[in-house]
């Protein structure tokens, strides 16, 4: 994964060695073991213009004990740990971070010999971000000082036959926007997968309004391939849909489809035949995305299977492990007038009429439902007629 902030960084890098000081702009803090004597702390201050953002980028290496925080605001006028943004707790990796102070602080302090490598990149007034692939999300940052607007490059040019994918996990921006390209999202409802293409580069821009809620989303980007990652619309007439599964994969692939109901209706597919290989995984989920409620996983023992949704999408993701082998997923996908999943607690009530037609002994009609509990799923077929 390559992840990190955009831009030219400036000359501004401070060398190992240099213990604390005044910084502005872009640069990099660098700390090794060879940095600061032993009980000495070192800080630093990163000033900020108007708009007051401050974006950190902090990459550790190897872990270690050492004291390591950052402070949203002066450290000599906090009154409190109300102001720490970050504090290290002997993790490695990656931490993304935006400070909306007008001073942005930052303290270390060796409390053993042994520091490992340690990089903290800033960028004054910028919030910018490159995800080639993995996870993507916004900075943490404390909620309540001041919004903000972060901008994303998504995704990674991928060769064919494969295509870009962005899939959602969770979603809660109810003060807050996503913008990807023409499309804006915001609130809670999760947003489906987006297909980006070979070439993807997709630009993004989050905006946080001042709040004192944690506004946050999660999501992954990956690659998936291009011959049998589709987006299905079905209507009342049944679909019959036999998956186009490569014949040749070097790697683990990934097929994905979304079937989207064309009048906002529950869908029901019944898995007419699923023959997988190896490893192979078929998952359906009751919306959209990747993050959506799981319906059902597993290999070849799903034939037979059927399942409804509740809103009007189902998502379908198939994992093609390396074993050759003949393989085939085929399901039949219709929009059903009434009935559908039903979640925790509630009333289903079934009576003579459907709207205002009434349904007779001489035209019986099937309706379906879900009902799932904690730990149950119940799935029956009921023919209404008159009695």
């Amino acid at each position: 994964m390559d992840c990190g902030l955009l831009g030219q960084w400036n000359s501004s890098v401070i060398a190992a060695g240099t213990c604390g000081g005044t910084l502005s702009g872009n640069g990099s803090i660098l700390i090794n073991d060879t940095f600061g004597d032993l009980n000495e702390t070192c800080t630093w201050t990163i000033t900020a213009e108007k708009p007051y953002q401050t974006t950190i980028v902090l990459n550790t290496k190897s872990e270690n004990g050492n004291l390591l925080e950052i402070y949203d605001g002066d450290l000599e006028e906090a009154k409190n740990d109300t102001e720490l943004l970050y504090n290290y707790t002997n993790t490695m990796g990656e931490k993304w971070m935006v400070s909306l102070s007008n001073v942005t602080t930052i303290v270390f302090r060796r409390t053993i010999a042994k520091s490992g490598d340690i990089q903290i990149d800033y960028a004054a007034n910028e919030c910018n971000k490159t995800v080639d692939s993995g996870e993507i999300s916004p900075p943490l940052y404390l909620p309540g000082r001041g919004g903000f607007n972060c901008n994303y490059t998504i995704g990674q040019t991928v060769v064919k036959p494969y295509t870009g994918i962005l899939a959602f996990l969770t979603f809660n921006l109810p003060d807050g926007e996503l913008m990807i390209g023409g499309d804006n999202f915001t609130g809670t409802t999760l947003p489906g997968d987006r297909n980006l293409g070979a070439n993807p580069h997709v630009t993004a821009t989050l905006t946080i309004n001042n709040s004192s809620a944690i506004q946050t989303f999660s999501g992954v980007v990956t690659q998936a391939a291009e011959q049998c990652t589709k987006s299905i619309t079905v209507n009342t007439t049944s679909l019959t849909y036999t998956l186009d599964i490569p014949s040749v994969h070097p790697q683990v692939t990934e097929c994905r489809v979304i079937f989207t109901s064309q009048d906002k209706k529950p869908l029901m597919a019944s898995l007419l035949s699923v023959k997988l290989m190896g490893a192979d995984r078929l998952v359906l989920n009751d919306g959209s995305s990747q993050g959506d409620k799981d319906l059902l996983g597993g290999s070849d023992t799903l034939s037979g299977r059927r399942v409804l949704s509740k809103g009007s999408n189902l998502w379908m993701r198939v994992v093609i492990d390396t074993v050759p082998g003949d393989r085939e997923v085929k399901l039949d996908v219709a929009e059903i007038e009434s009935g559908g999943r039903f979640y925790n607690e509630g009333k289903v009530t079934l009576g003579v009429s459907k709207g205002d037609k009434e349904v007779s002994a001489a035209t019986p009609t099937d309706y379906y439902y879900q009902l799932v509990g904690s730990s149950q799923l119940v799935s029956q077929t009921l023919e209404c007629v008159d009695q």
